[in-house]
């Protein structure tokens, strides 16, 4: 690229707006070599060397009114070369589908720690060096830190004896995080200490520099340092480019819950705390939660036991002396991640329909009618389960993709780069909405719309959004609907509601069918139907997992026996539908609001 630059860069300096298509020319002449040249052997293997050379014409050439415009898409000026500099969005879309074969891969098959305890001595030995690049692998991996916190932004004070509290910039615009506590798989001392040997070593070197200054300065470095001490331990996929990106956000969570999370969290919201991953901590579904962690690649690795077996044991050192469960872990009226239900069962049309009735003239029909109303909804239940498997390998890309450019106040060519790489994702939704009518585009854009709101794995791909008032993810610019089909969607689902004539209704019909179950042993059916309908709770919980208390005169203590729920870590209230009635009426002495359901 330096030869080339020497070639290029001469020939654009005298130019200006007077000869644009002298410069269109002369552009368009350099893209077409480096699409020749033998060696090249994917179409993507050009944006490296097009945003590198965009970034030294940006450098080397002062902008005037000459040989300056006005790029439409960041409202910056920039110079004229740069409007012609660059590919077409067809062949973004061809760069764009070039790794869906190897996100498929990475899905479906984690990558193996067959030697996590001589990895973690590996961790103590590299704390223990002289040199700094070996020193910030060995804190990488010990804490899960990036490299620019370690070296410059990070703040590093001791907790326990093997936890630390740290409070670092989560953004390019460096806003200080609160204190959090991080578990450190060695003595948090050692870790301390390396920390202060890097800092001193490099005293005020970083001092006035960006966020992507210090990365690029020191980044080949660590990576090598990686390489050396730690590639015999870790895998990485083949064409995996930061070893340590994997190594902080992929390998440390999952040895860190091996070693310390307790058997009431779940290892996804353990991970998600000690990488102070507030859009996960903050999700309200069990579907959104899903997401963010497959985005967040907390199942990248697995720990393999002596026999080669998946070791899905979970915190093997709890219990060991100066071995402590993290303070937020420890809180019993801490916060309390609820999970709300996600899917509500429609209402049968027959509700009103008088039973014997139904039983006398209509038993055959219904039957008939119940019978073809499960097989549409089992084919759309398949089909939406196929549809979203294949947008969420596509996200995987997508958001691995955006993570390699990184925005500047001022836009620029990367964000030219990021947008054609949206154009090309709703290309490829529009197809496959075409074909299949399992999902709707709309739906695949307000999925992907959620994903990005609360998943930033590139945390310098952020802008500020006017409208919301809010840092968001620089793909919900170029990512949107248009308004007619936003409103196409609205009143899709407006037609799919399922109306509620009489809820009061339903509560009596709920009532009577308790009281049925309680005096016929053979009524037990209608015993769990009416237990349904009025506490919301699912067929195993009621028939065989569920302990069931009461809390006030219309709210029950429920707890699964079974499926612990890691985000309930005791009995929690959950409201009584027999206290809806035809009037509202105020709460007695002894009645309190249910503490989830404030107001209810």
């Amino acid at each position: 690229m330096q030869e080339r630059w020497e070639r290029l860069l001469p020939m654009l300096a005298p130019l200006g707006c007077a000869q644009e298509e002298e410069i269109k020319r002369i552009c368009e002449a350099e893209l077409e070599l480096w699409r020749r040249r033998p060696s090249l052997k994917r179409a993507s293997s050009l944006q490296k060397p097009l945003t590198e050379t965009r970034h030294r014409i940006r450098e080397t050439f002062p902008l005037t009114q000459e040989n300056c415009w006005c790029n439409p898409k960041s409202g910056q000026k920039e110079h004229l070369s740069l409007k012609y500099l660059n590919f077409s969005t067809q062949e973004w879309r061809q760069m764009a589908a070039a790794s869906e074969r190897e996100v498929q891969e990475r899905r479906e098959h984690p990558l193996p720690l067959a030697r996590p305890w001589e990895l973690i001595g590996k961790v103590e030995h590299l704390l223990q060096s002289n040199v700094w690049p070996q020193l910030v692998v060995g804190i990488g991996l010990a804490t899960g830190r990036g490299l620019v916190e370690i070296l410059h932004t990070g703040h590093f004070t001791k907790k326990s004896a093997y936890s630390l509290l740290v409070a670092a910039p989560m953004t390019v615009y460096e806003v200080m995080s609160d204190p959090f506590e991080v578990p450190t798989l060695v003595e948090a001392s050692q870790v301390l200490a390396a920390v202060h040997r890097v800092r001193q070593f490099f005293g005020n070197h970083f001092q006035g520099l960006r966020r992507r200054d210090v990365s690029q300065q020191c980044l080949s470095h660590i990576q090598e340092a990686a390489y050396k001490q730690v590639g015999n331990l870790v895998p990485l996929r083949p064409l995996a480019r930061n070893m340590y990106t994997s190594l902080a956000h992929g390998v440390y969570p999952r040895l860190a819950a091996w070693l310390y999370c307790p058997l009431t969290v779940d290892t996804w919201y353990y991970a998600a705390t000690i990488q102070h991953h507030q859009k996960f901590l903050e999700a309200t579904s069990a579907e959104e939660r899903s997401t963010l962690a497959q985005m967040a690649l907390y199942d990248e690795y697995v720990v393999l036991d002596e026999h080669g077996s998946i070791d899905e044991r979970r915190g093997i050192r709890l219990g060991e002396p100066g071995v402590e469960v993290l303070e937020v872990f420890k809180q019993t009226d801490g916060r309390v991640h609820g999970v709300p239900q996600e899917k509500r069962a429609r209402a049968q049309e027959e509700m009103q329909r008088d039973d014997g009735q139904e039983r006398e003239d209509g038993k055959g029909r219904a039957q008939r009618d119940r019978e073809r109303r499960s097989q549409v909804r089992a084919g759309e239940k398949e089909g939406k389960t196929l549809a979203l498997q294949w947008l969420e390998a596509r996200w995987h890309w997508l958001i691995a993709e955006m993570a390699e450019y990184v925005v500047d106040e001022g836009g620029g060519d990367e964000e030219e780069e990021i947008w054609a790489i949206c154009e090309a994702e709703m290309a490829q939704w529009r197809a496959y909405c075409r074909q299949n009518q399992s999902m709707s585009y709309q739906e695949m854009m307000m999925r992907t719309r959620l994903v990005l709101r609360t998943c930033l794995p590139a945390p310098w791909n952020e802008r500020w959004n006017e409208e919301a008032g809010e840092w968001e993810h620089i793909g919900l610019k170029y990512l949107r609907c248009r308004e007619d089909e936003w409103e196409q969607m609205r009143q899709d689902w407006q037609d799919r509601r399922v109306l509620l004539p009489d809820p009061e209704l339903i509560v009596a019909r709920a009532k009577g069918l308790l009281s049925r179950g309680v005096m016929e042993a053979e009524a037990w059916p209608d015993l769990v139907v009416g237990i349904a309908v009025l506490t919301g709770q699912g067929l195993m919980a009621i028939l065989k997992n569920g302990s069931f208390s009461q809390k006030t005169a219309y709210s029950l203590l429920f707890r699964d026996a079974v499926h612990d729920n890691p985000f309930f870590p005791g009995p929690f209230a959950h409201p009584d539908a027999r206290a809806s009635g035809p009037r509202r009426r105020s709460l007695g002495a002894g009645e309190r609001t249910c503490r989830w359901y404030p107001g209810r």
